[in-house]
């Protein structure tokens, strides 16, 4: 057994292109059983901002053939179900379960709501496989599908970014390496207004004071540095004007200056 490195950020990165996508796009398209799954089905993913909040898009998520949530998305709760609906059909989760980030792993339901999961950073690079494996271990006594991206398909990605994707930006481009048909975008606008409280409360997490705090301390250092948010912005964009498939919502729009 081979555990990689991750790529170390890099300024100079080239920096993403559709072109260059699509020639290692066929590195992500490994899994079988998830490209049966997804194969010919409308899938929406849904982000965590704030910007969803009393758009009453509710039911237009959940028409869609598939839903995906990231990390703390499930489950979801049921004072926003109108904003933000009630499925979950994938639960893209970094596996890191401290509250601040990907949470707890909620086997029971997934288990009850035939959940898929999917984890949107590779087992075999570290600093991911200490998570993953932790995951697979507990999952043997639920047996929830499970999906990871692709090793070489991550590191090519990551090292044109120069920076580490969210969960997010990888669900996307994860889900894009197979045969779906189409792919709605919504709830991303990079970390410009936070996130929902029903997603993640930072003062409830570490008390009010604190939680402040932390919160701005940690978007500046995840945001600014592990994280870099402009090249995952480009990705997006890249993305949405390049590929029939994917369709994003206004706020992205006019972030993304797409209109």
């Amino acid at each position: 057994m081979r555990v990689l490195t991750e790529p170390k950020g890099n300024q100079n990165a080239p920096g993403f292109s559709y072109s260059e996508w699509l020639r290692i796009r066929g590195n992500g398209a490994y899994d079988s059983e998830y490209n049966e799954f997804l194969r010919g089905k409308s899938v929406i993913v849904v982000g965590a901002s704030p910007s969803l909040e009393g758009k009453g898009l509710g039911s237009f998520i959940d028409g869609h053939d598939l839903v995906a949530r990231i990390n703390k998305g499930f489950p979801t709760t049921k004072g926003v179900v109108g904003d933000i609906g009630s499925r979950t059909d994938i639960h893209y989760h970094c596996l890191h379960t401290k509250e601040e980030c990907g949470g707890k792993v909620f086997f029971e339901e997934m288990k009850r709501e035939g959940v898929y999961v999917s984890c949107p950073y590779p087992k075999f690079v570290q600093p991911f496989y200490n998570d993953v494996s932790h995951f697979e271990r507990e999952n043997k006594e639920w047996g929830l599908r499970f999906h990871t991206i692709n090793t070489e398909y991550y590191m090519s990605l990551s090292k044109s970014l120069g920076t580490r994707p969210n969960s997010g930006t990888l669900a996307v481009i994860d889900l894009l390496a197979y045969d779906l048909a189409s792919l709605y975008v919504t709830g991303f606008t990079w970390f410009r207004d936070g996130w929902r409280k029903s997603y993640k409360d930072m003062g409830e997490i570490f008390g009010k004071e604190r939680g402040k705090l932390l919160e701005r301390q940690w978007q500046k250092s995840q945001f600014n540095g592990t994280h870099s948010q402009k090249p995952q912005e480009q990705l997006i964009k890249e993305i949405y004007l390049n590929d029939s498939r994917v369709d994003i919502d206004q706020t992205m729009k006019y972030i993304l200056e797409v209109e």
